[in-house]
């Protein structure tokens, strides 16, 4: 049964054309209406040629004259519908074609229309409607360009790009992902994990980060893994989830093989490494030099902050060591520094920072101390050991040494103040008679500054 006002719009339409007028010109592009049985008479309303850019009153109405204006190819295709449709009702008549504006631009049409058949059911005229789709059609072109331009920069990236379900299964990936398969698994690689490709402990990591990306959103990683094609790479890695329009949940991954960059990075760093070595090497005794010396021991000073213990550095000057390279030769002198280092590391362990500063002094850096007692067993034991006979080339010989000492944190908070505080006080050892030591106090500042004072004094009476 029609609902009343299906009804009161029909009776509207038989009694008042400018309603029928109205409805067509705010709803279609175009509308005709062609005599079947006189194939060339096809009534077209104005508004179709306004639409291809033409003055209605410049066509007649035939139907070579939008005949001339369609694609050839829609032609044949508008042809073809047709005649499906004559011989079958049910088969609708709607296709889309392209016609010529008057400016030579193209239009696209969408083209409906239904047969109006006689009492006997023989098609006897046609009535069909036109809508305007060009924009629709110039947004179509402009998504798929959009979309195959993606899809080639997707391709083409070096990047590896791929896109995981929840299931962890790939359902996307580019050439250069895929370019990490064998080529006979590549096609294969789908619609899988691809975790059985790898080793169990790869495979776990990619699951693992997978899983947090899921979890909160996104994961990052640095990884080293055996690839399927046998080759070692170092893989970095960002994962990102996101959701579909029917809100399921995916992630988005992007990596980059790194592998030259790690490669480079650690043969500068192994080279660093090297230089490192050079740098802070004393040549002689392969102990640290000066400059080794500070870097490291302020290095380990950082340490000592963190308790209550005493660290201790050390300024070891052989007694008349001069004496030796005059009577025996510089040769014999640098065997003996040697030999010296070695009993210096013997008797102080991996624990203790050693140094040679040039010449024939050392330095020396320990830590964790409760007193000042353990500290001078320390010297002692370093003096005595120090002071034991060396036989060099039949040459036996016997070396003294004085010890200047300063306390972390008593005399000073950082290397470079506690060396100069043990150089002092090593000179008042030797001061003192040698083959002694002499912890740094505040005294020996004084006597520097009025040794000092006494100096100037003396120069300007000279001068005078």
């Amino acid at each position: 049964m029609k609902h009343y006002l299906e009804k009161e719009l029909y009776e509207l339409l038989s009694k008042d054309t400018s309603i029928f007028d109205a409805l067509q010109s705010a709803s279609l592009d175009g509308l005709w209406y062609w005599d079947l049985e006189n194939p060339e008479n096809e009534w077209i309303n104005a508004q179709f040629w306004e639409t291809l850019g033409f003055d209605p009153k410049e066509k007649k109405h035939l139907t070579s004259e939008w005949q001339d204006l369609i694609h050839p190819d829609d032609l044949e295709k508008a042809k073809s519908e047709l005649e499906k449709h004559l011989a079958d009702p049910n088969y609708a008549y709607s296709l889309i074609v392209r016609y010529k504006h008057k400016d030579n631009s193209t239009v696209w049409v969408r083209c409906r229309g239904m047969a109006i058949r006689d009492d006997n059911g023989k098609p006897i005229r046609m009535l069909g409607a036109h809508n305007d789709i060009t924009k629709l059609k110039e947004f179509e072109t402009q998504l798929k360009e959009a979309q195959e331009f993606s899809q080639l920069m997707f391709d083409a990236s070096k990047d590896i790009i791929f896109v995981k379900d929840e299931n962890y299964r790939i359902i996307k990936a580019n050439k250069a992902f895929l370019d990490l398969y064998p080529k006979d698994l590549q096609d294969r690689i789908i619609g899988t994990t691809t975790v059985e490709k790898y080793n169990t402990k790869d495979a776990t990591h990619f699951l693992r980060h997978d899983k947090i990306a899921f979890e909160i959103g996104s994961s990052k990683t640095l990884e080293h893994i055996k690839m399927p094609n046998g080759s070692n790479k170092i893989i970095d890695t960002y994962k990102v989830k996101f959701y579909d329009k029917d809100n399921r949940p995916f992630i988005l991954g992007m990596a980059r093989d790194v592998t030259e960059r790690e490669n480079l990075l650690n043969e500068v760093k192994a080279t660093n490494e090297i230089l490192n070595v050079i740098a802070y090497k004393d040549d002689l005794t392969e102990l640290l030099n000066r400059r080794g010396f500070i870097k490291y021991a302020s290095r380990k000073m950082k340490t000592s902050s963190l308790n209550d213990k005493l660290s201790i550095l050390l300024v070891v000057d052989l007694d008349s060591f001069k004496y030796v390279n005059d009577t025996l030769g510089y040769d014999i002198g640098d065997k003996l520094i040697i030999e010296i280092s070695h009993r210096l590391q013997e008797s102080l362990g991996a624990e203790a920072i050693i140094g040679r500063s040039g010449g024939d002094d050392f330095l020396i850096y320990i830590q964790n101390f409760t007193d000042k007692k353990q500290i001078i067993k320390v010297i002692n034991n370093l003096i005595d050991e120090i002071s034991k006979p060396y036989i060099i080339e039949d040459n036996n010989i016997t070396q003294s040494c004085s010890i200047g000492a300063s306390i972390y944190p008593n005399i000073a908070n950082n290397i470079e103040k506690l060396l100069q505080c043990a150089d002092t006080a090593m000179h008042n050892a030797k001061s003192k008679g040698k083959n002694t030591h002499s912890f740094y106090n505040l005294d020996f500042d004084n006597s520097t500054q009025r040794y000092n004072t006494v100096d100037r004094e003396l120069r300007k009476a000279d001068i005078s």
